[in-house]
């Protein structure tokens, strides 16, 4: 029998990419169309509101799965991970960002970037010491020469890692 938390986080990230590949270079959608999801709700009015309008009332029935991410525990950096006690069950809360054609979210024991198109991973940084926030991530854009981050806590610590290629941030 599946878990609530399970199911809860399963039904969450099949909307999320529901709602991506809805927008994301489909048949008929137009690179301008893209619409970024850089934090929670969307923004920072926290509407939650996006202009897109390819999910309508009329052809929400025809939606069908783009592609699936398991969220589950990578076992093999867990075991190389100095024997800490993580938890081996899905329980993500986070609603996944998008910013450009990336899609990051957290799971149970590392932060991952996707492509929202085809879920394919473009990187996955395991955290070392405690496990990744499940209440989400945020995106900073960078500036002045220092290149985009995704910020997110784990145990007690605030974490950046590059959002090009996963690499904690050295400034």
């Amino acid at each position: 029998m599946r878990s609530k938390p399970l199911m809860m986080a399963s039904c969450a990230l099949l909307l999320a990419v529901v709602l991506v590949q809805s927008g994301c270079g489909g048949p008929g959608v137009e690179a301008s169309t893209q619409v970024d999801w850089p934090m929670y709700r969307g923004s920072l009015a926290g509407t939650g509101y996006s202009p897109l309008t390819q999910i309508t009332a009329e052809n929400v029935a025809d939606l069908t799965l783009g592609w699936r991410y398991s969220l589950r525990a990578n076992e093999a950096a867990a075991s190389a991970g100095a024997g800490q006690a993580r938890p081996r069950e899905p329980n993500s809360q986070a609603t996944p960002i998008v910013v450009g054609d990336v899609m990051y979210l957290p799971t149970v024991d590392r932060v991952v970037a996707l492509d929202p198109t085809t879920g394919e991973e473009i990187w996955s940084h395991f955290v070392t010491d405690g496990a990744p926030s499940r209440r989400g991530l945020a995106y900073w854009p960078g500036e002045d020469g220092t290149p985009a981050r995704i910020i997110f806590t784990a145990s007690r610590r605030l974490v950046a890692l590059d959002a090009a290629t996963g690499m904690p941030a050295t400034a």
